[in-house]
């Protein structure tokens, strides 16, 4: 099989960036399609690392319920005895996490037999100072380098431990000391023993990986499904995780690619072949076109090269390598926290406190009415501590991580057809955030879905208040005021 490469670095994560905010074109135009025919599942976009726009929405995680399923959050059941301040302890483990990932880099590099180039040294220095303006000054120098072509090859090969660095410091810059350590240790704390968790968010990745590599206790296996398209990115996971997770080789990561690209051209061939039907290519979708954005990838398909890029593209793909990974480790349990709906995990996936756990077998663990339902009264307990803190007015990344949490358990219940258990998420990541992206578009399909265009139109005229300058809001609104069905009485 010929070789593929992606283009480009592994994207920094969701700050949690909206995946919905990628594909508003497609969204509002099936939306008059949503609500003539039967319920539709939302398509399947992606947020392939990048920084999303409008202010989105995240509600909290954490409940005063007595479940496993369910712990409460805090700050660490050892820290929490500890004299140092949130901001010391979050000080602390942030440099004995940056020398760990400088150790791992050095290892790496030596397994290569290549040089570290002195502004990798320079940026781990500074990291380690804790200089923020500096490392990200650093970061942009090194990241603008690698989409040069040719640049030093040492700047692929050591790049991972560099990106998961600046990722992790970003977070810490971002957070308040407090709220850092209660969100990484809520999720950490709601993994079972041997669970491999998967973030996807830019906190949902960055901080339980930071915590995890400098906690006492057990240290999971953490990834990323949004790196798992990136060639430099898979190679560091086989570097520090190959003894403890069975990982795709470059050659099955490559199927991944090739296997993507006959899909959609089935895919694409339905589409012209049935102009009339739903279509299934979804929007954002770049395969045999111009790259752009921030990520490309050419695949060889006999003696073409057909170039794909962009995020839902990569998503894709990257949700076909994480069930690679699924198979390898059929033993293995595996949290996840998403960066976008990976549609294929639903069916066998439950709650687990703020996260999801894959693979959940029938019995007491598997999704249900009443196990939701728990799941909602645990966001209305957390929703209700976190809009009391009157730190969190001041902490968007805080709300906006939480936000995310809730539309993602939001979507799973949909997929279950636990409608209205999935209503209620959704209102709660809208009531800490009204401006949610990924919220407001889930809710508005959901009840679109239902013929349910009165409420569909409440929903986008809030969002529409809420933040007034987004285009998206205001086409949302437009097209549902002009949709069969606006004006009339909502069927309950």
């Amino acid at each position: 099989m010929k070789q593929v490469r992606s283009q480009g670095p592994e994207m920094p994560h969701d700050r949690p960036r909206s995946w919905a905010a990628m594909i508003v074109v497609g969204c509002l135009v099936m939306l008059f399609i949503a609500i003539l025919l039967p319920p539709a599942r939302l398509p399947l976009e992606s947020s392939q690392p990048t920084r999303q726009g409008p202010p989105g929405g995240h509600s909290s995680g954490g409940a005063r319920l007595e479940s496993r399923r369910h712990p409460r959050l805090h700050s660490g059941a050892t820290e929490a005895l500890s004299t140092e301040s949130a901001q010391e302890i979050v000080a602390r483990r942030a440099a004995q996490f940056t020398r760990s990932r400088r150790e791992v880099l050095h290892a790496i590099a030596a397994k290569l037999n290549i040089r570290v180039p002195e502004e990798i040294e320079a940026f781990f220095a500074v990291a380690e100072a804790g200089d923020w303006e500096q490392l990200r000054a650093i970061f942009k120098r090194l990241a603008a380098e690698r989409t040069v072509r040719p640049h030093p090859p040492e700047l692929d090969g050591l790049w991972a431990p560099v990106l998961a660095t600046f990722n992790a410091l970003e977070e810490v810059n971002s957070w308040p000391a407090e709220e850092y350590l209660d969100y990484g240790n809520a999720i950490l704390d709601s993994l079972k023993p041997g669970m491999v968790y998967v973030g996807g968010t830019d906190p949902g990745r960055g901080i339980p990986e930071l915590l995890n590599e400098t906690n006492e206790g057990e240290k999971h296996v953490v990834i990323t499904q949004n790196g798992l398209a990136d060639a430099t990115y898979m190679d560091y996971l086989r570097f520090i995780y190959g003894d403890r997770l069975s990982l795709p080789t470059p050659e099955q990561v490559q199927s991944a690619y090739t296997d993507y690209v006959a899909d959609y051209q089935k895919r694409l061939a339905h589409d012209q072949q049935f102009p009339d039907e739903a279509k299934q290519v979804l929007p954002g979708e770049r395969v045999g076109s111009d790259g752009s954005g921030d990520w490309t990838a050419v695949v060889k398909q006999g003696e073409q090269s057909i170039q794909v890029s962009g995020q839902v593209s990569c998503m894709l793909i990257n949700e076909r390598i994480l069930q690679m990974i699924l198979q390898a480790n059929p033993d293995s349990p595996f949290g996840l926290e998403e960066s976008f709906p990976l549609k294929s995990t639903y069916a066998e996936a439950a709650p687990l406190g703020p996260i999801m756990e894959l693979r959940v077998p029938e019995g007491q663990d598997a999704l249900t009415a009443d196990s939701a339902s728990q799941t909602v009264s645990y966001w209305q307990d957390r929703v209700q501590q976190l809009l009391a803190d009157p730190a969190s007015a001041d902490s968007p990344d805080w709300l906006r991580a939480y936000s995310k949490m809730t539309d993602a358990q939001a979507n799973l219940f949909a997929a279950h057809g636990l409608n209205a258990q999935a209503e209620q998420a959704f209102g709660l990541s809208l009531e800490v955030c009204p401006y949610a992206t990924d919220a407001v578009l889930g809710y508005v399909n959901l009840l679109t879905s239902e013929n349910r265009v009165e409420d569909a139109l409440a929903v986008a005229r809030s969002a529409a208040r809420a933040d007034p300058s987004s285009k998206l809001f205001q086409d949302l609104l437009s097209n549902l005021q002009g949709s069969p069905g606006a004006g009339s009485k909502s069927p309950r």
